[in-house]
């Protein structure tokens, strides 16, 4: 099912507990680029895989004192919003689309206005950190986390949410 109007929590039927992870990002313009990437690509059903990636992610950051509730970095931001948007075009039967969400949202980062050049490092970490959502399985070399990295964390938080879902 489509997400229809995920701005609009008081008619779209949605459960409140899919805003979640968007609740939980700080910066208003990664927030907005993830809701409007959401809208234009997602699904319920999607979404509610995102979730599960971004609370075994928060988990892990907790775990690695990377996270508190009196940290909360910008690289956080980018991490969730990265769960939130990692699976809107990846097919595991074809793994060159681990790039379609560069191709497909960098529209959406112009919109926002987060392709600026101060933010561009921000974009370009979060594209990285999708790419490389396979981890060590990741078929191009150059974008397989690097070890002890916020990416990697990333990469074992999809695998994690992807295993238990499917038991």
């Amino acid at each position: 099912m489509t997400i229809i109007d995920l701005r609009d929590r008081e008619n779209n039927g949605l459960d409140e507990s899919v805003y979640r992870t968007i609740d939980f990002i700080v910066i208003d313009e990664l927030r907005e680029f993830a809701l409007t990437g959401l809208e234009r690509f997602g699904t319920t059903k999607k979404l509610e895989e995102a979730n599960r990636v971004a609370d075994v992610l928060r988990d892990l950051l907790v775990h690695k004192n990377l996270l508190d509730e009196h940290t909360h970095q910008s690289f956080v931001d980018i991490l969730m919003v990265s769960a939130l948007l990692h699976n809107l075009f990846y097919d595991e039967k074809d793994w060159t689309t681990l790039f379609h969400a560069r191709r497909e949202l960098e529209p959406i980062a112009e919109e926002v206005g987060i392709n600026a050049q101060s933010n561009k490092q921000s974009l370009d970490a979060l594209y990285h950190t999708i790419e490389g959502q396979l981890g060590d399985q990741t078929p191009v070399t150059e974008c397989i986390p690097k070890p002890a990295t916020p990416t990697e964390l990333f990469s074992y938080a999809v695998w994690f949410a992807k295993q238990s879902n499917a038991q």
